[in-house]
């Protein structure tokens, strides 16, 4: 009968171990976000690991002054876009926020790197127009007569801008002048005749940046390019 009543004793307080509340942790590293993700639209989900047989329900808040960027429901974890994101020159799109856990008895803090992913949400935008030039007729050929310029805020791929002319008045101006698709320098390739050609030009400049991702494209190949357009 001693025996009994010991084994008892001890199932009970092993049921009594398994029972007590263990403390949660956050897994949840980082997440990465576009630039233009619309206010309101799903940002990322803090994900937790709790291991209780039976979890308690957590409740969940963030924190910092990065924060006001989201808001984030309470009982499951799900963070949404509060304010439109934007790509700081300081941080390089990258910032941290606190993330804070609770159960009925334990709270668990944990900084998480937020990822601004880049929109090509800009287009290329000549700068120090108008490009007005006097050439002279035995201007060498080869010489660099102008540079256009286009600057795109948008980074990586998204701010890299080509450059092409697309068409000329008179339509011979194609055959004289040519420009650099990388840096924007427009060269006479063909001489100028002030008494049989054209004595003023015409050319359409297009600007085209690379290209990259938006919001509403959840296919990364997909991407969306922007150019611009001046005639001089």
């Amino acid at each position: 009968m001693e025996g009994s009543l010991l084994l008892l004793c001890l199932v009970s307080l092993f049921a009594g171990a398994q029972s007590q509340n263990q403390i949660p942790s956050i897994t949840t590293s980082y997440a990465q976000i576009k630039e233009d993700t619309p206010i309101n639209e799903f940002a990322f989900q803090i994900e937790t690991f709790d291991p209780d047989p039976v979890p308690d329900p957590l409740t969940y808040m963030i924190t910092g002054p990065k924060a006001i960027y989201f808001n984030c429901d309470a009982n499951t974890g799900r963070v949404t876009i509060r304010t439109p994101l934007e790509r700081d020159d300081d941080d390089k799109g990258v910032f941290s926020i606190g993330v804070v856990v609770s159960d009925a008895d334990y709270t668990v803090s944990k900084d998480i790197q937020i990822i601004v992913i880049d929109a090509n949400d800009n287009q290329p935008i000549f700068e120090n127009t108008p490009y007005n030039v006097n050439v002279e007729e035995n201007t060498a050929l080869d010489t660099v007569l102008f540079q256009a310029y286009a600057k795109d805020v948008d980074a990586g791929l998204a701010a890299v801008v080509k450059y092409s002319i697309d068409e000329a008045s008179p339509s011979n101006g194609l055959n004289h002048f040519a420009i650099n698709e990388n840096n924007g320098d427009v060269k006479l390739i063909q001489k100028l005749n002030f008494t049989s050609l054209s004595t003023f030009y015409r050319l359409k400049i297009t600007a085209t940046d690379g290209g990259g991702p938006v919001y509403n494209e959840p296919d990364p190949l997909c991407f969306c390019r922007y150019s611009n357009r001046l005639y001089f």
